[in-house]
């Protein structure tokens, strides 16, 4: 029996991994996003070791004019490939499999002589757990995971929110009434 290829199957490989916690749920959701967009044309039943992803965004892009923005387009070709690569490797080898992914600096070190800087060559669209610096407490604080979440503002523009995993209601309460203050026509109440 022939491994399942096709893009209905590789649908079902997002799911599985981000179920089973192999992949990061908004880094599956920004896959899935390329995927759905550039497959469009693309049947159920097609093995995806064969789309050429370059003509599929050159195809979208055409059908879609304006949709959305070249940069987003690049990335999009970028998680396509990725995705399309690391289903294969799963479905060739599972037991070995292991998603790409990219590391984050912790903060203070330096790379490419900046602080923080992102590695270079490295894939830009990757959603993993960053490292805060730790926050002060009595007894000592440790570092904790935080939460990069991507949220599509425009369709030209993807904003991103970093927060602690362990955000609290009020903390998110905040955070919302600050990003009111940032919108252009914002009038504070008097």
């Amino acid at each position: 029996m022939s491994a399942d290829l096709s893009k209905a199957a590789m649908f079902k490989y997002l799911e599985n991994v981000t179920r089973q916690g192999i992949l990061n749920a908004n880094t599956a959701g920004g896959l899935r996003a390329a995927a759905i967009k550039l497959l469009e044309d693309v049947a159920d039943n097609e093995d995806v070791r064969n789309v050429d992803v370059e003509a599929m965004a050159i195809r979208y892009h055409n059908k879609h004019p304006g949709d959305i923005s070249t940069d987003s387009l690049v990335i999009y070709k970028k998680r396509l490939t990725r995705l399309i690569a690391d289903f294969t490797q799963y479905v060739v080898n599972p037991l070995e499999f292991k998603p790409k992914g990219r590391a984050f600096a912790k903060v203070g070190e330096k790379t490419n002589g900046r602080p923080n800087a992102k590695p270079a060559g490295k894939d830009e669209d990757t959603d993993s757990a960053l490292t805060a610096a730790p926050a002060p407490s009595p007894a000592g604080a440790a570092t904790r995971t935080l939460l990069s979440l991507p949220y599509p503002l425009r369709p030209d523009f993807e904003a991103r929110v970093v927060v602690p995993r362990d955000i609290t209601s009020d903390e998110a309460k905040r955070l919302c009434a600050f990003i009111t203050t940032l919108a252009a026509d914002f009038k504070p109440a008097g």
